[in-house]
Formats: structure tokens, sequence, C-alpha cells
């Protein structure tokens, strides 16, 4: 569970900070084969499947390539009805090839500078009756 509180983190250590959230994003990525052989085309896409299905969660620790910001990525396989097919492929103007299209999530940016969260060491109550 996270914290009801989005801009409290915990350190390494335990100790309560405080610092902005992080931004985590959501990027759409399209694998397009474009071959005149369409043969060719479905066997480069099912290797770009095989490679995602395998590895779905890449860590900065397994992955060399990845940039130290990224602590992780999470790729997901998205299926489009073919309305919204049309409009990715209207958007881009050109006509309909074999592709495949990813969901990939990471978090992008986090606060590098937290400061450490006040600690409350005393709290007080004062309870009046209403009659």
């Amino acid at each position: 569970m996270r914290s009801a509180d989005a801009y409290r983190h915990q350190a390494s250590d335990g100790s309560p900070q405080r610092g902005q959230p992080d931004i985590r994003l959501f990027l759409h990525v399209l694998f397009v084969a474009r071959f005149k052989q369409y043969e060719l085309a479905w066997a480069h896409l099912s290797k770009i499947i095989e490679h995602f299905q395998g590895p779905r969660v890449f860590m900065s620790e397994d992955t060399v390539e990845l940039p130290a910001q990224v602590e992780k990525l999470v790729m997901e396989l998205v299926t489009l009805d073919f309305a919204r097919q049309n409009e990715v492929w209207n958007a881009l103007r050109t006509t309909l090839h074999p592709s495949i299209l990813y969901r990939v999530g990471l978090i992008a940016l986090r606060d590098r500078t937290p400061q450490a969260a006040p600690r409350v060491a005393e709290s007080r109550v004062a309870v009046r009756s209403l009659s």
C-alpha cells in the first residue's frame, strides 16, 4: 500500500523524508514492419513479440542499457479495435502495415533532493464538552 501523503517517502535507513512524488509515464510504442513480402513482415513482428513476452519487466540492475534515471520498464501488449487502428493509421497518414502496439510504463523523474521530515515529539488534544 502506498502512503496517503504523496510527498512523504521513506529513506533507505527507514527515516521519513518529504519530497516531490515520482512522475510515472506511460508511453505507447508502435512497431511497424514495412516489407514487400508479407510473410517477412510477420516473421519480424513475431520476433518482437517473443522478445517482450519473455521478460516483460526490465529492471535497471539487469538491463545495462537503461539510463540511470529509469528504475524499470514494464512492457504490455495493447490490442486496438478496428476504429482505433484506423485512427492511428490516419494520424500517421499512411496505409495499414503489419504492426504491434506496446504500452511501456516507467518512472521518469524522481526527486533527488528529499528533505528530512520533521518528527512529531509531542501532541496535545483538547476535548470540550458541548453540554
